[in-house]
């Protein structure tokens, strides 16, 4: 489906947000992060060399671009002391500053390494979603749906939520794809690796 629409970018994130940065006092690598709305976010994916994560074809240059892959037992226990891994609210209440679930991935997702140059976002926040992909983990994922692949690197940004789903298996994701303009939330299996964004506490 594809979702691209006309929708007007609201008056208010004409404004970028300011970037400040931050030490990983575990491996020392600095972090951009800023106040988006109420929240504190950090501006780029996590890329914390946690025991079992993934690099995309295990390629140290896609760690770099996009950071690493966990699964949700992971990104639960990944981010740095004072941020944690985002509920679905925290995300929907993104969404909603963003514009709206009409536009909001538009406004959100970096100006390249998308699949597409016409179909990138416009960054306005700063917040630098890329197209990390995905690692479909030992059971089917319904977003990915083939087994132990990486797979939509340049194509989509798969990030978990902190919050479970009704399945024993599946937890909460959101997903933004290089061709539409609204943030798909789905279930991910929990064996799946994704990318983390992580919040301040």
């Amino acid at each position: 489906m594809n979702n691209n629409t006309t929708a007007e970018i609201p008056v208010q994130l004409k404004n970028t947000t300011e970037i400040k940065n931050f030490i990983d006092t575990r491996d020392n690598k600095s972090y951009k992060y800023g106040k988006i709305g109420n929240q504190i976010w950090m501006l780029e994916n996590l890329s914390f060399n946690y025991s079992g994560s993934l690099i995309y074809n295990d390629s140290i240059k896609n760690s770099k671009k996009y950071g690493r892959l966990y699964t949700f037992e992971m990104a639960n226990n990944c981010c740095p002391v004072g941020w944690r891994l985002p509920s679905i609210k925290e995300w929907n209440e993104l969404i909603e500053f963003s514009g709206g679930s009409n536009i909001a991935a538009k406004v959100l997702k970096s100006t390249k390494l998308w699949h597409k140059s016409e179909n990138t976002g416009l960054n306005i926040l700063r917040f630098s979603v890329y197209p990390g992909g995905l690692f479909t983990g030992k059971n089917l994922s319904k977003i990915g749906g083939v087994d132990k692949k990486y797979k939509s690197l340049g194509y989509a940004g798969y990030f978990w939520a902190n919050d479970v789903s009704l399945s024993t298996n599946f937890s909460k994701s959101v997903t933004f794809f290089y061709n539409q303009n609204f943030i798909y939330q789905s279930g991910s299996d929990r064996d799946s690796y994704l990318s983390v964004r992580c919040i301040k506490q």
